[in-house]
């Protein structure tokens, strides 16, 4: 059976029980799935970014990574897109972008038994995927054993705790201590020589965070 991607395994922990988005930060959640998709594409060599902040698609998407279709469309139907122009596009949509995004995500999920497709929402009328809580608790605890036992972290388990934590969702399944701990040991990551790609890749984190808040802020004045 495939594994999880790690933006799966974000999406598995910042799903509610309801199996929607938490409207509180949801911004910075959807942000996250966004740069989680990238970040997946970049460490796959399927797209590059430029110094002008510049998306370049180096290739076609592999069938390994078909959940990410939706993402890779919009980067294919036209010119490079920048950064901030994709950062755009998910704010301003509506929710038909990242409807899509998540249905792509979930349905590979779904097979998996990781999340149970549902229809709920306000009215009753939207899907939703509700999250097996026992997979849940296999991802947090397998960023708790790497993160807090001192020993070597996988990089797609590194970017999993770079995202929960940029996100503010680190808090919810780790105590003050741990959520410490784990913040420590990502920046002597990002500062070691071994750590240059993974700190590059939380950099882009940042970056899209930044944009895509700056986005929303604008949308909302």
């Amino acid at each position: 059976m495939k594994e999880l991607s790690f933006t799966q395994e974000y999406l598995l922990c910042a799903l509610s029980p309801k199996g929607t988005l938490p409207a509180l930060r949801q911004t910075e959640m959807i942000t996250c799935l966004v740069a989680g998709g990238l970040l997946e594409l970049l460490y796959s060599g399927t797209i590059s970014i430029n110094e002008e902040k510049k998306i370049v698609v180096l290739k076609e998407l592999d069938r390994s990574q078909a959940h990410l279709e939706p993402l890779y469309a919009i980067l294919t139907n036209r010119k490079p897109l920048k950064v901030y122009d994709l950062a755009v596009k998910y704010v301003f949509s509506s929710h038909r972008l990242p409807d899509e995004f998540l249905r792509a995500l979930c349905l590979p999920m779904a097979e998996q038994q990781a999340v149970s497709p549902e229809i709920g929402g306000l009215f009753h009328n939207r899907p939703v995927y509700v999250p097996n809580q026992e997979a849940v608790r296999k991802t947090v605890e397998k960023i708790r054993a790497e993160f807090l036992e001192g020993g070597p972290i996988d990089d797609e388990t590194l970017v999993l705790g770079a995202l929960l934590q940029k996100s503010g969702l680190i808090k919810n399944y780790f105590s003050k201590y741990e959520s410490d701990t784990l913040n420590r040991r990502i920046e002597e990551i990002k500062k070691s020589e071994a750590g240059s790609l993974i700190k590059k890749m939380i950099d882009y984190i940042d970056t899209l965070i930044a944009v895509m808040a700056s986005v929303g802020s604008s949308a909302g004045s």
